[in-house]
């Protein structure tokens, strides 16, 4: 029994397995390079002097 469904190769089989993983792993690193882009075009906030 797998934690996740998505990612058990006994009902999926080897191949569907990676691509499954393959296609989450690219998901993940797309929001973090979008997230990235994004701190990069805001304006840098101001900095107070305490």
């Amino acid at each position: 029994a797998y934690l996740y469904p998505f990612l058990d190769p006994a009902a999926h089989g080897y191949r569907a397995t990676l691509a499954n993983a393959l296609l989450l792993g690219l998901a993940i690193y797309a929001l973090a390079v979008l997230l990235i882009a994004l701190d990069h075009t805001r304006p840098t906030p101001a900095r107070r002097h305490l």
